[in-house]
Protein backbone atom coordinates (compact mmCIF):
# COMPACT_ATOMS: atom_id res chain seq x y z
CA UNK A 1 0.00 0.00 0.00
CA UNK A 2 1.84 3.12 -0.56
CA UNK A 3 1.05 6.88 1.05
CA UNK A 4 -1.45 7.42 -1.46
CA UNK A 5 -4.00 4.65 -0.75
CA UNK A 6 -2.86 4.87 3.30
CA UNK A 7 -3.80 8.68 3.66
CA UNK A 8 -7.28 7.90 1.47
CA UNK A 9 -8.44 5.16 4.15
CA UNK A 10 -6.73 6.71 7.25
CA UNK A 11 -8.97 9.91 6.46
CA UNK A 12 -12.20 9.71 3.92
CA UNK A 13 -13.77 13.04 3.89
CA UNK A 14 -17.59 12.37 4.53
CA UNK A 15 -20.76 13.90 3.69
CA UNK A 16 -21.06 13.62 0.40
CA UNK A 17 -24.43 13.53 -1.43
CA UNK A 18 -24.78 12.57 -5.00
CA UNK A 19 -27.84 12.83 -7.12
CA UNK A 20 -29.14 10.12 -9.00
CA UNK A 21 -27.36 10.64 -12.40
CA UNK A 22 -23.64 11.45 -11.59
CA UNK A 23 -20.99 9.60 -12.35
CA UNK A 24 -17.63 10.37 -9.80
CA UNK A 25 -14.51 9.27 -11.97
CA UNK A 26 -12.33 10.61 -9.12
CA UNK A 27 -12.16 11.10 -5.64
CA UNK A 28 -9.15 11.72 -3.91
CA UNK A 29 -10.79 14.01 -1.22
CA UNK A 30 -9.35 13.65 2.25
CA UNK A 31 -10.10 14.85 5.84
CA UNK A 32 -6.71 16.07 7.04
CA UNK A 33 -4.76 19.42 7.89
CA UNK A 34 -1.63 20.07 6.06
CA UNK A 35 0.58 18.64 9.43
CA UNK A 36 0.02 15.11 7.65
CA UNK A 37 3.02 16.48 5.49
CA UNK A 38 5.42 16.85 8.10
CA UNK A 39 6.69 13.39 8.44
CA UNK A 40 6.55 12.61 4.84
CA UNK A 41 9.97 11.55 3.02
CA UNK A 42 10.82 12.53 -0.47
CA UNK A 43 9.29 9.93 -2.48
CA UNK A 44 6.60 10.25 -0.22
CA UNK A 45 5.77 14.24 -0.83
CA UNK A 46 6.37 13.41 -4.77
CA UNK A 47 3.61 11.14 -4.81
CA UNK A 48 1.47 13.17 -2.60
CA UNK A 49 2.37 16.33 -4.95
CA UNK A 50 1.51 14.30 -8.17
CA UNK A 51 -2.29 13.21 -6.28
CA UNK A 52 -3.33 15.93 -4.74
CA UNK A 53 -1.45 19.42 -6.04
CA UNK A 54 -1.21 19.00 -9.81
CA UNK A 55 -3.65 17.78 -10.97
CA UNK A 56 -7.97 17.71 -10.00
CA UNK A 57 -8.58 15.86 -6.57
CA UNK A 58 -12.25 15.35 -7.54
CA UNK A 59 -13.99 14.89 -11.04
CA UNK A 60 -17.48 14.30 -11.39
CA UNK A 61 -19.93 15.07 -14.56
CA UNK A 62 -23.65 14.08 -15.35
CA UNK A 63 -25.22 13.91 -18.68
CA UNK A 64 -28.82 14.24 -19.56
CA UNK A 65 -30.96 15.80 -22.67
CA UNK A 66 -32.86 18.70 -23.12
CA UNK A 67 -36.44 18.78 -24.50
CA UNK A 68 -35.19 19.05 -27.80
CA UNK A 69 -33.52 16.49 -27.44
CA UNK A 70 -29.80 18.23 -27.06
CA UNK A 71 -27.26 16.41 -25.12
CA UNK A 72 -26.07 18.42 -22.14
CA UNK A 73 -22.93 17.64 -19.75
CA UNK A 74 -22.45 19.26 -16.46
CA UNK A 75 -18.68 18.56 -15.07
CA UNK A 76 -17.45 19.20 -11.37
CA UNK A 77 -13.82 19.53 -10.30
CA UNK A 78 -12.30 20.57 -7.19
CA UNK A 79 -8.30 20.89 -7.09
CA UNK A 80 -6.21 21.81 -3.98
CA UNK A 81 -4.14 25.90 -3.60
CA UNK A 82 -1.26 25.27 -1.30
CA UNK A 83 -0.17 28.25 0.39
CA UNK A 84 2.92 29.32 2.41
CA UNK A 85 2.68 30.92 6.21
CA UNK A 86 2.61 34.35 3.74
CA UNK A 87 -0.32 33.89 1.79
CA UNK A 88 1.43 33.36 -1.29
CA UNK A 89 0.76 30.71 -3.26
CA UNK A 90 3.64 27.47 -2.79
CA UNK A 91 4.81 25.57 -6.06
CA UNK A 92 7.42 23.40 -4.17
CA UNK A 93 8.12 22.02 -1.05
CA UNK A 94 4.96 20.62 0.60
CA UNK A 95 6.42 21.21 4.14
CA UNK A 96 6.08 25.10 3.57
CA UNK A 97 2.23 24.85 2.58
CA UNK A 98 0.06 26.05 5.79
CA UNK A 99 -3.08 26.07 4.52
CA UNK A 100 -5.01 24.75 1.36
CA UNK A 101 -7.57 25.96 -0.24
CA UNK A 102 -9.69 24.57 -2.56
CA UNK A 103 -10.91 25.59 -6.02
CA UNK A 104 -14.03 24.38 -7.19
CA UNK A 105 -15.56 24.59 -11.21
CA UNK A 106 -18.54 23.80 -12.60
CA UNK A 107 -18.62 23.40 -16.59
CA UNK A 108 -21.46 22.88 -18.85
CA UNK A 109 -21.00 21.71 -22.21
CA UNK A 110 -23.39 21.60 -24.85
CA UNK A 111 -23.64 18.50 -27.15
CA UNK A 112 -19.85 17.05 -27.84
CA UNK A 113 -18.78 20.49 -27.69
CA UNK A 114 -15.23 20.68 -25.53
CA UNK A 115 -15.68 24.03 -24.92
CA UNK A 116 -18.32 25.27 -21.87
CA UNK A 117 -20.88 27.19 -22.91
CA UNK A 118 -21.07 28.39 -19.15
CA UNK A 119 -18.31 27.81 -16.57
CA UNK A 120 -17.91 29.20 -12.71
CA UNK A 121 -14.92 28.69 -10.42
CA UNK A 122 -15.49 29.40 -6.91
CA UNK A 123 -12.31 29.17 -4.62
CA UNK A 124 -13.28 28.31 -0.63
CA UNK A 125 -10.62 28.02 2.16
CA UNK A 126 -11.68 24.73 3.85
CA UNK A 127 -12.54 21.70 2.98
CA UNK A 128 -15.92 21.09 4.65
CA UNK A 129 -17.03 24.29 2.89
CA UNK A 130 -15.67 22.32 -0.31
CA UNK A 131 -17.56 19.67 -0.29
CA UNK A 132 -21.01 21.55 0.72
CA UNK A 133 -19.90 23.14 -2.52
CA UNK A 134 -19.94 20.39 -4.75
CA UNK A 135 -22.44 18.82 -3.43
CA UNK A 136 -24.82 22.33 -4.44
CA UNK A 137 -23.27 22.43 -7.67
CA UNK A 138 -24.49 18.75 -8.39
CA UNK A 139 -27.68 19.56 -7.09
CA UNK A 140 -27.88 23.07 -9.02
CA UNK A 141 -27.61 20.83 -12.21
CA UNK A 142 -29.52 18.03 -11.49
CA UNK A 143 -32.01 19.88 -10.62
CA UNK A 144 -32.53 23.40 -12.26
CA UNK A 145 -30.19 23.42 -15.03
CA UNK A 146 -32.02 21.94 -17.39
CA UNK A 147 -35.63 23.14 -16.30
CA UNK A 148 -33.91 26.32 -17.12
CA UNK A 149 -32.68 25.22 -20.36
CA UNK A 150 -35.71 23.66 -21.20
CA UNK A 151 -37.90 27.26 -20.73
CA UNK A 152 -35.26 30.09 -21.22
CA UNK A 153 -32.61 28.25 -24.46
CA UNK A 154 -28.58 27.79 -23.85
CA UNK A 155 -28.84 32.26 -24.02
CA UNK A 156 -30.38 32.33 -20.70
CA UNK A 157 -28.06 34.02 -17.51
CA UNK A 158 -27.17 30.62 -15.23
CA UNK A 159 -25.25 32.62 -12.94
CA UNK A 160 -28.68 34.09 -11.92
CA UNK A 161 -30.18 31.46 -11.59
CA UNK A 162 -27.05 29.94 -9.54
CA UNK A 163 -27.88 32.37 -6.95
CA UNK A 164 -31.13 32.06 -7.15
CA UNK A 165 -30.34 29.16 -5.91
CA UNK A 166 -27.87 29.80 -3.19
CA UNK A 167 -30.19 32.00 -1.88
CA UNK A 168 -32.70 29.66 -1.47
CA UNK A 169 -30.54 26.93 -0.01
CA UNK A 170 -29.39 29.70 2.73
CA UNK A 171 -33.23 30.50 3.40
CA UNK A 172 -33.57 26.82 3.75
CA UNK A 173 -30.67 26.30 5.88
CA UNK A 174 -31.67 29.18 8.15
CA UNK A 175 -35.05 27.91 8.85
CA UNK A 176 -33.64 24.76 9.57
CA UNK A 177 -31.64 25.90 12.26
CA UNK A 178 -34.28 27.84 13.95
CA UNK A 179 -37.03 25.15 13.67
CA UNK A 180 -38.78 23.77 16.61
CA UNK A 181 -40.95 21.34 18.00
CA UNK A 182 -44.02 23.23 19.70
CA UNK A 183 -45.60 20.28 22.08
CA UNK A 184 -48.93 21.26 23.52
Amino acid sequence: MNIIQKIKMMFPLKKMYVPSGWVIAKNNLIDADVNIFDKLNNDEQFLIKENFFSSNVFYSFSECFTDKNIYIKGVIYVGCLCYNINSNLEQGNLLNCEKIHYQITLSLYKGKSKVSFYSQNKIVNERYEMINEVNFLMQFFSEKVVDVINHDGFKTDLGYYLNMSRESLNLLTNEKNNFSFKLE
